[in-house]
């Protein structure tokens, strides 16, 4: 369950997204936190400790859903049977572990973000831009067939 810092910051989210998945019901599902290795192992083991999974875990970045799966396996889960999970970064790491993954395409943003420094610099009063870029979902064996 969520602590009081947790629900403060979901408080502020929920009405700027307000994604199913922030409904109070669901707060259980959603972790919030430091990533240090030791708290989250410690998180990962706590969450696998539920009778009942989500359909998928969708983890902030591909090393914290790589340290997932080695803890989820080692409890003797079946990934994507039991369990599907799905990364976010696409490092090189994703594809030798069969990471499925969300692609956020660094190359470009990467460009991008160097043009609109570029123009700032010539152009110190231009006004801030706010850019969306395209992801993609790449998926492979920790999902299966989505």
């Amino acid at each position: 369950m969520a602590d009081s810092t947790e629900k403060e910051l979901l408080a502020r989210i929920q009405p700027r997204y307000c994604w199913k998945t922030f409904q109070k019901k669901n707060l259980e599902n959603i972790l919030i936190g430091n990533f240090e290795e030791k708290l989250l192992d410690e998180n990962i083991n706590n969450f696998l400790q539920k009778k009942e999974f989500p359909d998928c875990v969708f983890c902030s970045s591909d090393l914290i859903a790589a340290r997932f799966i080695h803890i989820a396996r080692e409890r003797g889960l079946k990934i994507p049977q039991d369990i599907k999970v799905l990364g976010f970064d696409n490092l090189d790491l994703s594809s030798y572990i069969g990471l499925s993954t969300v692609n956020q395409n660094l190359d470009m943003s990467g460009r991008v973000a160097a043009e609109l420094i570029l123009n700032r610099m010539k152009d110190p009063g231009r006004s801030c831009v706010n850019m969306n870029l395209p992801l993609d979902i790449i998926i492979r064996e920790t999902t299966g067939h989505l």
